[in-house]
């Protein structure tokens, strides 16, 4: 997947194809920052859920679907083709609602139109896309009135991808080949579902699908993560958000970015005996095995975790460990108990404090 931005907040022009390891180095003060968060902000997007299934259930082309299916008929490849491009359709229009709230909570700004450059340009412009720019889509942001504009999803080349049904299946192809299958008639609670509810599921779990077949892997919705400047802080000042947020009306209140809050909740372990991923988890063992100590998470409930670092049999509270320790239990953390195989993580500055070995 690739990101290319123009005139977003200290970004002038970014040109990123991301692999499965990816590295931002340069001065401060260049937008490193910036277009780590876009980026992980890009892949946990959730679009408006009301316009998104207003827009398919009420579409000609969901209907003539379910009629072909009520008739037992394979879906033909015109009402495949019609089909995902509404789907894409409906995506466009629902993400152009939801985007300016994503900006907003993510940077902190009151209004879009400030993370247009700092400069005369009028305009900020993401463009999410393959790895070799065929095919994409535009994010535009406005500085004057503050609006935003998604377009391109709509006229993206769905010609290879087809959606099918057989056998009490849907299923999802590209070039030939199955990325996708999901079974139509299911029993819910002791009651046959409604094929019009399951086939409307379907479609929503099927988008983001079409979108990572598209754009060489970028996935909406996906399970992202991020560990902020503050990830050391944040062992500090936690409990008393916690506090904070139980006092108030919900954790939005919390005067906090989405980053931070997104981090702030994760860093609460309900279970810290669950090990979510062996394979990741693996390289907490590595990082441990550097430091020379383990890093524990007790946990009581809702209340913030008690971390210690335990070294030989020394426990000591990660607050009065060395700073190194204290920058790297988050990750630590993160390894052992958050991410998953196909999990997604930003980490923000992630040598600070550490010794350069």
């Amino acid at each position: 997947m690739r990101f290319i931005v123009e005139n977003f907040g200290p970004v002038k022009f970014a040109d990123v194809t991301l692999s499965d390891f990816t590295v931002f180095i340069g001065p401060g003060g260049t937008g490193k920052s910036y277009l780590a968060y876009l980026i992980w902000m890009l892949q946990r997007i959730e679009t408006d859920f009301e316009i998104l299934s207003n827009s398919i259930t009420n579409s000609t082309e969901f209907r003539e679907a379910l009629n072909e299916i009520a008739e037992e008929k394979a879906l033909s490849e015109e009402t495949s083709d019609k089909l995902i491009k509404m789907l894409l359709r409906s995506l466009e229009r629902s993400l152009k609602k939801s985007i300016p709230e994503h900006f907003k909570s993510t940077f902190r700004v009151e209004k879009v139109g400030k993370l247009v450059s700092w400069n005369e340009k009028t305009k900020a412009k993401i463009r999410i896309c393959n790895d070799d720019n065929t095919r994409g889509f535009e994010i535009t942001i406005y500085k004057r009135n503050n609006r935003v504009e998604v377009k391109g999803l709509n006229k993206l080349n769905v010609k290879n991808l087809k959606m099918g049904y057989a056998s009490d299946r849907i299923y999802l192809t590209y070039n030939g080949r199955k990325i996708l299958e999901r079974q139509l008639k299911i029993l819910s609670t002791g009651q046959k579902m409604p094929v019009e509810v399951r086939f409307f599921q379907i479609c929503i779990l099927i988008i983001p699908h079409i979108i990572s077949t598209l754009l060489d892997g970028y996935f909406i919705y996906r399970d992202s993560y991020i560990l902020t400047d503050s990830k050391s802080g944040f062992l500090r000042m936690a409990p008393n958000l916690i506090r904070y947020s139980l006092t108030r009306t919900g954790a939005e209140d919390i005067p906090l970015s989405k980053p931070d809050r997104e981090m702030l909740s994760n860093l609460i372990v309900e279970d810290s005996s669950k090990i979510t991923d062996e394979e990741i988890s693996s390289i907490a063992d590595f990082l441990e095995n550097e430091i020379g100590g383990r890093v524990e998470v007790k946990t009581l409930g809702m209340v913030f975790p008690e971390i210690y670092f335990k070294r030989s049999r020394e426990e000591i509270p990660i607050l009065r460990s060395h700073s190194g320790v204290r920058e790297l239990a988050p990750l630590i953390i993160y390894l052992r108990h958050v991410l998953k195989s196909n999990s997604f993580i930003v980490i923000e500055e992630p040598e600070t404090h550490l010794h350069p070995h």
